[in-house]
């Protein structure tokens, strides 16, 4: 049986230093602080307010969708890419989406409780070495995020396909130079 799952955001979100965030407002965690010793490097969930996406492209439009389903997903074979890490919904807390330079915030409105993140990616980096106007008007890159309600779990990475997600991933276990 398919989980009943919500759409909370489809849309383009500006990617620049390739990241955006998953936080409680008004807090932020700078980049080496949000993977630091975790086994994936693309969905950094070592801070408690934080969630840091990270992108293939450096700079440009991305396209993400975040979802909350009410149960555990399958995996969807046909991402690229995909890991998974734990967050912690705080009680009166606002959690939301922003970009890199704080223009967006998209609120997502989850209950407090501790929650399993699935972060899957498709044709990550591809767009990186296109001329921006390949990127336009509609993205190369596609991300999806998808919470749901589960105990604490380390992380861990589903699948990688590339070198890029690789390296990543590598920063995250201190094997990158």
């Amino acid at each position: 049986m398919t989980p009943n799952m919500t759409t909370i955001f489809d849309g383009i979100v500006f990617s620049h230093y390739g990241q955006a965030y998953i936080h409680f407002k008004g807090t932020y965690d700078y980049a080496e602080n949000v993977r630091l010793g975790q086994v994936n490097g693309l969905l950094g969930a070592v801070q408690a307010t934080t969630l840091f996406l990270t992108f293939g492209l450096h700079t440009g439009n991305v396209r993400l969708c975040i979802k909350v389903s009410e149960q555990e997903p399958a995996v969807d074979d046909s991402w690229e890419e995909i890991v998974e890490a734990s967050f912690i919904m705080s009680e009166g807390k606002e959690l939301g989406l922003s970009d890199w330079n704080g223009e967006i915030w998209q609120p997502i409105p989850i209950a407090a409780g501790s929650y399993r993140v699935r972060y899957s990616a498709c044709r990550f980096n591809e767009a990186e070495d296109l001329p921006e106007s390949d990127n336009e008007p509609e993205p190369i890159e596609r991300y999806e995020v998808i919470f749901w309600q589960a105990p604490y779990q380390a992380d861990k990475i589903l699948k990688v396909t590339t070198p890029s997600a690789q390296y990543w991933h590598d920063v995250a276990q201190g094997k990158a130079r």
